[in-house]
């Protein structure tokens, strides 16, 4: 490394590098000299640029700006995806290899109707064919199809097709004329019918007209129209397999003398008819569906009208509407007889019915209930009639309101009843069970009036029916003012001093 230490400006001033003009450094590059004014071959400015005439060499180059520092440049024969980085920069010829290396290994992929291809984008070239009338032309960027010859075969073979109508339409006289005498199957001897299978078949004309398949022969058309066929008294008008007439798509029918109308069907059972889809009879004869999603299992003679009902175990049950499920459960009954009308009702037991939405019957039998949200079980013959009532055991409830709670043989009416303030029975001394219950509760259970059993003599002793109001605490006024200051309204009763008074004033 050299040095001016103890030098003169004379012994360096060749060597020296300055402005080719000999003025300081400005905004715009100038050229570097040696004290002899030889160039550098280099231009500098106040702002850092540096314009070299020649060859740059460098260890390392960084971008200060991006904090990213650049070690070497990278040749074809480094290759591109060995130097996956941001501290080398590609030259040409190792780009060019790298995107020739992944033409070659790409391919175009494509499929039919059946069979799948391939085209190698590098090598080869896509071919559309055409074939039976069809050809194809490509010019530049254009693919022509022509379908002409094919065109010109169909206009050909329409003037065939109209001759040959008009022959069809002159013999269709000897045709039905011959209609008497056709017999499809084999009837004799006890053989199997053959299957038959039309795209379209019309049963028409005379009332005395028939199309009998006996031997369990299948009979399969996309398209069926019967007309007049059994408008005749004669005994021999039949449309017959084994009893089964499917009309739809995907039906699943066996037993005999069955109709199912419309798609995805299933029944196992005879005399059956199904109307809709997704709807299934299974094990439940005599029995009718008309809907979606409708199922009846174990249950023969009932009826499913609507959409996702279910019955099972139940014979002669109805449901008609939406999600509702009738259960007969081990009710050995040979006729449940249960029915629900509207939207997710549950019935169980038999001889019950639920009508509404969301109603819950799971009394053993003869439990009814109408409204929303109602939950009655018990043993036989609990009513309600309303909204959110209850009464799960017992028999002989009756409930007319809204947030009820039922009790056995008693009539309960209004709204949020408080079952804890009826009288504990005494039959001793005549004061028998709560028949009749009124409540009048709003946001908390609040009982109004209540009517004990009376007429009835139980074990020698008569029972005396009470009237009991279980809100009024205290009964007992001086007069009318009195009585009237503490609530009681005109022509009502109070108590005063052993006698019972009616408030005049």
């Amino acid at each position: 490394m050299s040095t001016l230490t103890g030098k003169k400006i004379s012994q360096t001033y060749e060597g020296l590098l300055k402005t080719s003009d000999e003025t300081p450094l400005s905004a715009t590059p100038k050229a570097i000299t040696d004290g002899l004014g030889n160039s550098s071959g280099i231009k500098l400015d106040t702002n850092g640029n540096l314009d070299a005439g020649n060859t740059i060499s460098f260890g390392s180059l960084k971008d200060t700006a991006e904090n990213i520092t650049i070690n070497k440049f990278i040749d074809q024969a480094d290759g591109i995806v060995n130097n996956d980085n941001d501290t080398s920069l590609p030259t040409s010829a190792a780009v060019k290899n790298y995107v020739d290396q992944a033409v070659t290994a790409e391919d175009l992929d494509f499929s039919g109707n059946s069979g799948t291809g391939d085209v190698d984008l590098d090598s080869e070239a896509f071919q559309i064919t055409g074939s039976n009338g069809i050809t194809t032309t490509a010019l530049d960027n254009t693919l022509d199809i022509d379908g002409s010859t094919l065109q010109t075969s169909i206009n050909t073979n329409t003037g065939d097709i109209l001759t040959n109508a008009t022959n069809i339409t002159a013999n269709t006289t000897l045709i039905n004329e011959r209609t008497a005498g056709i017999t499809i199957g084999e009837t004799t001897g006890g053989d199997r019918a053959k299957d038959f299978t039309f795209q379209t078949v019309n049963f028409g004309g005379t009332p005395n007209s028939q199309f009998i398949m006996s031997q369990q022969g299948k009979f399969t058309t996309k398209s069926l129209k019967v007309e007049n066929a059994l408008e005749s008294t004669a005994a021999e008008n039949k449309f017959l397999n084994n009893g089964r007439v499917e009309i739809g798509s995907n039906q699943q029918t066996s037993g005999s003398s069955n109709l199912s109308l419309g798609l995805n069907n299933n029944t196992n059972s005879n005399y059956t008819l199904i109307s809709g889809t997704g709807n299934a009879i299974q094990s439940s004869v005599n029995s009718f569906i008309a809907g979606q999603g409708n199922t009846l299992i174990e249950s023969p003679e009932a009826v499913a009208l609507g959409e996702k009902n279910t019955i099972q175990d139940a014979p002669s049950s109805v449901v008609i509407g939406e999600k509702n499920f009738i259960d007969g459960g081990s009710v050995t009954q040979s006729s449940v007889r249960s029915q629900a009308f509207g939207f997710g009702n549950q019935v169980e037991g038999f001889s019950s019915m639920a009508v509404g939405g969301q109603n819950k019957v799971t009394t053993a039998q003869t439990g009814f209930a109408f409204g929303f949200k109602n939950q009655i079980g018990g043993d036989s013959s609990n009513f309600v009639i309303g909204e959110n009532n209850k009464q799960l055991v017992g028999r002989g409830g009756y409930m007319i309101g809204g947030n009820l709670n039922g009790q056995t043989n008693t009539m309960v009416l209004g709204y949020r009843n408080d079952i804890t303030k009826r009288p504990t029975p005494d039959q001793t001394t005549g004061l028998s069970d709560t028949r009749i219950e009124i409540g009048v509760g709003d946001v908390n259970d609040h009982t109004a009036m209540l009517i004990t059993e009376g007429g009835a003599t139980i074990s020698g002793v008569p029972q005396v029916a009470r009237i009991i109001l279980p809100t009024i605490k205290e009964f007992d006024f001086t007069d009318d003012n009195d009585a009237a200051n503490n609530g009681i309204p005109i022509g009502g009763l109070y108590h005063f001093k052993g006698d019972l008074k009616i408030r005049l004033v």
